[in-house]
């Protein structure tokens, strides 16, 4: 089954790529946090599909675990916070796929299909404890990128009325910086949540990936 998983990475890789693709040339569009977490999932899957098709080495159990957060946390941000943001979705050429656009894909499909593979085709008893506050590393990282951002081109969109803020939920200009503190340590809180319970299930699923070999 090592071949089928190879596939289905290599196609979770396929699908983040076209969504890429159509904003390959708007650089500001690459400040939303789903365009990035779609350039990490496409690097992970790519490397893992080459692992299964060639019976190679497989990414490290913390890294395929934190795209699977990550997707879990695009998922839950699309139910909750991230549609009452301002995306200015309006502005990316947006590319058809059976009927799918962009936001489509990077909130619900790509994710999707990194959750399903890390049921079905991971094996599992490999993630740690430790691990879910390496997952806080990007987060981090993502916030501090939007001040500095945001502290040395305040106008440069792609957020409403030309802010540097993508997203409403993290503006500090548009919140305060208590309210936006609130929201940093509400992402931090999902993180950590989504990050703990795919260590449980990871200890509750059998240890040899659902669908046979990796």
């Amino acid at each position: 089954m090592r071949f089928v998983a190879g596939i289905w990475r290599l196609l979770t890789a396929a699908l983040g790529i076209w969504a890429l693709k159509t904003v390959w040339g708007l650089p500001h569009v690459w400040t939303y946090v789903n365009v990035q977490c779609t350039v990490l999932i496409v690097f992970v899957m790519l490397w893992s599909s080459a692992a299964s098709l060639i019976h190679g080495q497989q990414p490290p159990a913390w890294l395929k675990g934190g795209v699977t957060v990550y997707a879990l946390l695009l998922v839950v941000g699309s139910l909750t916070v991230i549609p009452s943001a301002p995306l200015d979705v309006a502005s990316v050429p947006v590319m058809r796929l059976v009927g799918l656009g962009v936001p489509a894909l990077m909130h619900w499909v790509v994710p999707g299909m990194v959750i399903l593979d890390f049921l079905l085709f991971d094996p599992h008893h490999r993630l740690k404890a430790l691990d879910v506050l390496v997952w806080l590393i990007y987060p981090a990282a993502y916030v501090g990128f939007l001040l500095v951002r945001g502290t040395w081109m305040p106008h440069a969109g792609p957020g409403m009325g030309g802010s540097s803020y993508p997203m409403a939920f993290l503006d500090p200009t548009l919140l305060g910086w208590s309210q936006f503190g609130v929201s940093c340590l509400k992402v931090a809180a999902a993180t950590l949540a989504l990050g703990a319970v795919l260590c449980l299930l990871d200890r509750a699923m059998p240890e040899r990936p659902v669908l046979g070999a990796a």
